[in-house]
């Protein structure tokens, strides 16, 4: 029969037995808490790894909020502002490791190995590259055949960039990318077109221009972005000049003036021409949907005066010429 001080005894070794336990346990637990993969304590400086990873594009340029991960684990994100942009520190618990970056925007970066060595600190910088668009322009006639020779520019249109100069007074023209010339299949290629709006103006002599405004996006688009623009031969404005007896006649002076210069003080003609023997006169190149004023004058006879609205087609038109009176002595 155990007596009470017995009793006494045993239960004071229970009790020990799990206070030592407890102890244990609250000790192992306090070792693993005290390594999280995102900071160290002082009391284990020297057994694990502190590694300092940069994250940077293709022209060094820091990338913040990039995500690290570590041995395929999420580790967070690197910093975004300061002098600390594009870095973040994680703790390397394993030997060997293998480590990566990603960011919406850009290609998956390569992993890399890292050897972890124990009280060290260590650096390792990760590149980016930004996720780019080729984009191909193609000039094609009205009748869809490549235009070889065209010229054709690259303009930025972002308003944040024609903000930036007007403030700085310069024509928001100094913003074109590049300007190329189209081969025997009437493309170009602008290589590395990064994702944003854009301008594109397509020109060759006895063409009129062609434009337009594309969006580039490589999430779209892919590697390469294709567009076409058509180009019209400019038209031709044909005057038959006659008098009113229908007699052709000839060297009379025509002069062309753009309507929004007519009436400028001292304006000059955009050109001049002389009527033939046919009573004919023809401007080639005239510009699309442009407005002109025609000046016809000849010896002998009344000035004539025409407004035209120049758009895609040949303009056609026959002018008589009034003779001038005769003032009587």
């Amino acid at each position: 029969m155990i007596t009470k001080k017995q009793q006494y005894s045993l239960l004071s070794l229970i009790v020990l037995i799990i206070m030592i336990l407890s102890l244990t346990l609250s000790l192992g637990c306090s070792s693993s808490e005290k390594i999280t993969g995102k900071a160290i304590d002082d009391s284990y400086a020297g057994k694990v790894s502190i590694l300092s990873v940069k994250v940077v594009d293709e022209k060094n340029l820091p990338i913040g909020d990039a995500v690290i991960y570590l041995n395929s684990v999420y580790k967070g994100k690197t910093n975004s502002y300061g002098e600390s942009k594009g870095t973040k520190e994680v703790i390397l618990t394993q030997e060997n490791n293998i480590i990566r970056a990603e960011k919406v925007g850009y290609f998956a970066g390569r992993q890399e190995s890292v050897h972890a060595l124990l009280d060290q600190k260590q650096h390792l910088t990760l590149t980016l590259t930004k996720e780019i668009t080729n984009l191909a322009v193609r000039a094609l006639d009205e009748d869809n055949n490549p235009i070889y020779g065209a010229t054709v520019i690259l303009f930025a249109d972002n308003e944040d960039d024609k903000n930036r100069l007007n403030n700085q007074n310069k024509d928001a023209t100094e913003l074109f990318k590049k300007v190329l010339i189209s081969d025997e299949n009437g493309f170009v290629l602008f290589e590395r077109v990064q994702d944003g709006p854009y301008l594109i103006k397509v020109s060759k002599e006895e063409y009129g221009l062609s434009q337009k405004k594309v969006e580039v996006r490589y999430s779209e688009h892919g590697a390469e972005a294709k567009v076409e623009l058509s180009l019209l031969p400019w038209p031709t404005l044909k005057l038959i000049i006659k008098s009113p007896e229908q007699v052709l006649l000839q060297d009379a002076e025509v002069s062309l003036y753009y309507d929004n210069d007519y009436n400028k003080p001292g304006a000059i003609p955009n050109r001049i021409e002389y009527s033939s023997g046919e009573g004919i006169t023809a401007f080639k190149d005239i510009a699309l949907n442009q407005g002109y004023v025609v000046v016809i004058k000849k010896e002998g006879f009344e000035s004539s005066k025409l407004d035209i609205e120049m758009g895609d087609k040949e303009v056609k038109l026959e002018v008589e010429m009034e003779p001038l009176l005769e003032i009587e002595n």
